[in-house]
């Protein structure tokens, strides 16, 4: 027994022995194997690149070293010769302000290779795709190696604050749901009709802050499209978990399966990318995933909501692999918050990319009204709710959350003022808006940068570097505004508010004005009024001193330091001064901001200081033109009392341009609303006292005397006074000043007769006006071409340019634009045989300017004599002799006129008597206002004049001398091609036309003279034609837009593409149409639609 125990420990002793060897020959083994792996890996690995570019700031150039050895330099331009050396070499490292990376071109079957950038942090290695050679430049090394370190870093700490994620192997089904659409929308038609274009292109890019509509919209998009053509949608909504490049790509995997046509291999993809299985190389799996979406049947739209959120390098680069190489029936659209790091730049130079950005997002005036109207109370007007809402810039969530505020019992949100440390009432929502979705989270140092540069409304990165001590602060604002964290770049300082030593090459921007709000109060809570005060200081300080005049005094205005504010005032005006810039010159908002700072001066420090009443003066003046109310009489005694103080103070000073600029406004304001003979005489002293070398205000006391000259009716000494003010404006090189001198020249040469000069000078101002935007002298030179179209009877012209002039009335709220283009749509209504139309204008134009609000020689007592003589006209033209006996008692008892308009004035009373049959009362008044017409050069009036003592002669059976005098009137009128002189006075005159034709021998007369006889046969033709008002059942507005399309030439699919219906709609439509013209096709349709006048 013990024998066979001895044998048995002996045998467990060898096998323990035996093990010990079998495990130390194991052991052996895997060391080696690991050896040999380790050995293989650090063969693989990469070796250090040899050459090295970095920028040389010394120098301004690239240098490229190789072993710490200067071998080449380039210059940036030197992009030619940089190409040729990457030709021959396939790698290099560049080193940015941001760190070093290696760049290394890799090979492919077809193609001369490709250029990737490598970024390696720790144990990670990020990639970015580069392209080839050309792509290659050195601003776009150093713009990758940004973008590529600095994305980097927002990966690691966007791991490190993401909140837990959900376990990897649940996708959240939720996220690939199309949300549901809200209720109570306004339609957005534009956006619409461009993001229906948008799918034309393989990438559409909407990029926008929070709350700018961006997911709002595309479900408006998907609700309106028709079912027919609705292309097939993959929806996924990200969340930051969704920044790991597999579980991005496994939700598209996921979205995408469902789509018609999607290849089995997308499940079997799905399927492979589970945790359980062994992970795909991210280029195989793009690979598979692209290979899969080939065999899409009918067009798609993959969507991806809250991109902003995608920061991992890797991942972008992935996705630009993606979009490079989408199937033909893919569409992306992507909606973000911030510009991703996406080749932008050449996917839309290859016409690949459409953009919707912010600007496009924004609410639009009629937008705002339309949102407004259905969830605001109809309590306050549409002044009131533009004004709340101003401070928003049509931003879409900012005006859901005024509503909510106010549907909640909050008062009416007032304008936001610019007092720091407080926030208006009805304003909070938003405000916790700001807090937690933007603000709160931001960085730390983030939040800091905010708070130290809310306050100027124009940042610069050399500001911003001043008040926050951090150099960097231009790099920071860039990437900001990348970020779109309601910051918006904007245009340079206005040179004439800004002297040359204004640091005008900087690039400016600015925040959102509710958002700089919001920002002030968290500062001013934060750091305590004190060091807000000073922080205020210390950017008023910078404005001054770089002469951005405006900029400081809004501060100073927000700081309510007076004495301050008005000094900085009288910079801003005496800066005026040496540049030379009347106030009148300045645009409406100017006008506008130079009222908002008066009225934030005590009473008592305007009245210390000449400068500033004579400011008060020009302000209540020009805004009462703009806002086309007339002075008081009570407005007019206290401005007149006002610049006789002002010119005492400055004849005390002996300040002679204050004395000038007294001296202007007297003429400027007799001339609107007093005398203007009275004008004059401030006008002549206005040239005695400037120098003979002060072009400026030669030119605008002549422009006054010509003006009292013109509308006195003494046309030959305006044309002389117009013309040299001219020569002396052409010195000045002010273009809104040559378009005054225009526009009065204009009508200078109409009045005179010279219809041609008329219409060239006035295309001129127009030219000159659209060039700048000048929407006053677009209506000014719209006018006086509508009445020169008019007057050479081509009535579609007028109408069109009549009725731009009446909507530029309408927008600016001018009275005398649109009360004199809709007298001139009366004529060309009248003329068109539709007189019920012209005499219903003139009613409401009665009803909208009557004669008992207005007095003297106001602008509104002149169109209130326009609107009553047109109409005593038109009354005339139909025989109603007692309405137009009462308009000539009225006009007796009235104020005298001014000598032009008594003059038309007297030529439709001559009409009147030779209706009454005063044959030779009229022949008498219409010599003599032919005569006196005559001797101030007026030759339009002449004409008329002549024309009507012809009628008298024959009406009076004196057939000769009719003959005679109409046969001189022909001979004036043809050369410049009159019209509407004879064919506005009727048959009458057509009769006497007809009998001296036999007796006209000039050839172009004779040929003129057949003009006019076949210009009167049209006429009546055209008043017996049938009207719109014929119809039994009027066409409704949108069957009218559908009939311009159709006569037009458009298909019924392009109809129903123009106006977003279905072609069912458009159909019916049509049909109604047909029945309602009683046709039956689409020939008949346009030339009924003619007949009838409804194109």
């Amino acid at each position: 027994m013990a024998g066979r125990n001895r044998g048995l420990a002996k045998i467990l002793g060898a096998a323990a022995e035996m093990a010990c060897l079998v495990r130390s020959t194991l052991l052996y083994w895997a060391y080696l194997v690991l050896g040999m792996k380790q050995a293989e890996r650090r063969d693989a690995m990469p070796k250090l690149p040899e050459f090295l570019l970095r920028w040389d700031e010394l120098q301004q150039l690239y240098a490229l070293n190789a072993h710490d050895q200067l071998i080449q330099r380039f210059r940036p331009e030197d992009e030619k010769l940089w190409r040729r050396w990457l030709e021959e070499h396939a790698t290099f490292s560049f080193q940015s302000p941001q760190g070093r990376i290696t760049v290394r071109k890799e090979l492919r079957k077809r193609g001369s290779g490709y250029w990737y950038a490598y970024h390696t942090s720790g144990r990670h290695t990020r990639k970015r795709y580069l392209g080839q050679a050309d792509s290659v430049t050195f601003e776009r090394l150093a713009d990758i190696a940004r973008q590529l370190i600095l994305s980097f870093r927002a990966v690691e700490q966007t791991k490190e604050e993401a909140p837990a994620s959900l376990p990897q192997d649940a996708l959240l089904l939720t996220k690939l749901r199309i949300p549901p659409l809200a209720a109570r929308l306004i339609e957005r038609t534009r956006l619409l009709k461009v993001l229906e274009r948008s799918l034309e292109r393989p990438l559409t890019l909407l990029v926008a802050p929070a709350g700018y509509g961006k997911t709002t919209l595309v479900l408006q998009w998907l609700n309106l499209l028709e079912e027919a053509n609705h292309p097939a949608i993959a929806w996924i909504s990200l969340a930051a978990e969704d920044n790991d490049p597999l579980r991005f790509w496994r939700y598209v995997v996921v979205a995408c399966q469902n789509l018609p046509g999607a290849s089995p291999a997308l499940v079997q993809l799905a399927t492979s990318l589970e945790p359980s299985c062994a992970p795909l190389e991210q280029e195989a799996l793009l690979t598979a995933l692209l290979n899969a979406l080939t065999a899409l049947s009918a067009n798609c739209v993959l969507i991806l909501e809250n991109f902003h959120i995608v920061k991992s390098a890797e991942l972008q680069a992935s996705i630009a692999f993606f979009i490079e190489h989408l199937p033909p029936a893919l569409h992306l659209l992507i909606l973000t918050r911030s510009l991703p790091a996406l080749p932008l730049a050449r996917l839309g130079a290859a016409g690949k990319l459409s953009k919707i950005a912010t600007e496009d997002l924004r609410f639009s005036r009629e937008e705002t009204l339309a949102f407004l109207q259905q969830n605001m109370p109809q309590a306050y007007d549409e002044p009131t709710k533009l004004r709340s809402v101003e401070s928003l810039q049509g931003w879409p969530a900012g005006l859901r959350l005024l509503t909510l505020a106010q549907q909640a019992g909050t008062r009416q949100p007032q304008i936001i003022g610019r007092e720091f440390g407080r926030l208006e009432s009805g304003y909070e929502l938003i405000f916790e808006y700001f807090v937690s979705e933007i603000f709160s989270t931001q960085p730390e140092p983030v939040q800091d940068f905010l708070l130290q540069t809310c306050l100027p409304t124009r940042l610069s990165g050399e500001l911003c570097a001043y008040l926050t001590g951090r150099e960097e602060s231009a790099l920071l604002l860039a990437e900001l505004e990348q970020a779109n964290l309601f910051l918006e770049r904007l245009g340079e300082p206005e040179p004439r508010l800004s002297s040359p030593s204004a640091p005008l090459a900087q690039t400016w921007y600015g925040y959102f004005p509710l958002f700089a709000s919001s920002l002030q109060y968290i500062a001013c809570q934060r750091y305590g009024e004190k060091w807000f005060r000073q922080l205020l200081q210390r950017a008023m300080n910078w404005y001054e001193q770089c002469n951005m005049l405006t900029e400081a005094i809004e501060l100073a205005i927000v700081s309510s330091d007076d004495e301050r504010a008005a000094e900085l005032i009288e910079q801003f005006l005496a800066k005026q001064r040496s540049d030379a810039i009347p106030s009148h010159l300045l645009p409406q908002q100017d006008v506008r901001l130079l009222q908002h700072w008066l009225e934030h001066l005590s009473p008592q420090k305007i009245e210390q200081r000449p400068q500033l009443r004579l400011l008060q003066v020009r302000v209540q003046f020009f805004i009462s033109i703009m806002e086309q109310q007339s002075l008081s009489a009570r407005d007019l005694a206290q401005l007149e009392q006002a610049l006789q103080s002002i010119e005492k103070s400055f004849q005390d000073q002996d300040d002679r341009f204050g004395l000038l600029w007294t001296l202007f406004f007297r003429a400027v304001i007799e001339r609107q609303y007093g005398s203007l003979e009275q004008a004059v005489q401030h006008a002549r002293q206005l040239l005695a006292y400037a120098p003979t070398e002060d072009v400026l205000w030669q030119h605008f006391a002549l422009q006054v005397i010509g003006t009292e000259e013109l509308y006195a009716g003494k046309i030959e000494c305006a044309l002389q006074t117009i013309l040299t003010s001219r020569t002396l404006c052409a010195q000045l090189d002010a273009p809104p000043l040559m378009r005054g001198n225009t526009a009065l020249l204009s009508r200078a040469y109409y009045e005179h007769g010279e219809l041609r000069l008329a219409t060239e000078h006035y295309r001129q101002l127009l030219n000159s006006a659209r060039q700048d935007g000048d929407c006053d002298d677009i209506a000014d030179a719209q006018l006086g071409l509508a009445y020169l179209s008019y007057e050479r009877n081509e009535l579609s012209e007028a109408e069109q340019q009549a009725s731009e002039a009446l909507a530029l009335g309408e927008q600016l709220g001018n009275a005398q634009f649109q009360v004199e283009a809709a007298l001139i749509l009366a004529r060309i209504e009248q003329a068109r045989g539709r007189s019920a139309a012209a005499q219903q204008r003139c009613l409401q134009l009665l009803t909208q300017y009557p004669m008992a609000t207005v007095q003297g020689l106001s602008p509104g007592y002149r169109l209130n004599r326009e609107i009553q003589m047109l109409q005593a006209w038109l009354q005339l033209i139909h025989g109603d002799i007692a309405s137009v006996e009462h308009w000539v008692s009225q006009r007796d008892q009235l104020a005298e006129a001014r000598p032009l308009q008594r003059e038309r004035e007297e030529l439709l009373i001559v009409r009147l008597l030779l209706a009454q049959r005063q044959n030779k009362a009229a022949l008498e008044k219409g010599m003599h206002a032919a005569e006196a017409a005559r001797g101030a050069g007026c030759l339009r009036i002449t004409l008329q004049a002549r024309l009507l003592v012809a009628l008298a002669y024959a009406a009076n059976n004196q057939r000769q001398e009719a003959r005679k005098v109409l046969r001189d009137v022909v001979a004036a009128a043809s050369s410049e091609g009159y019209q509407r002189l004879f064919l506005d006075e009727g048959e009458a005159l057509a009769s006497l036309l007809q009998a001296i034709l036999p007796s006209v021998h000039d050839g172009l007369q004779s040929s003129y003279l057949q003009h006019l006889l076949r210009a009167f046969a049209q006429q009546r033709t055209a008043s017996n034609a049938p009207r719109a008002a014929d119809l039994n059942e009027p066409l409704s507005l949108q069957e009218q837009r559908v009939l311009h399309l159709l006569i037009s030439g458009y298909t019924n699919p392009q109809i129903a593409d123009e106006l977003i219906v279905s072609v069912n709609t458009v159909k019916a439509q049509i049909q109604s149409i047909y029945r309602k013209l009683n046709v039956h096709n689409r020939v008949e349709a346009s030339e009924v639609a003619r007949q009838l006048n409804l194109l």
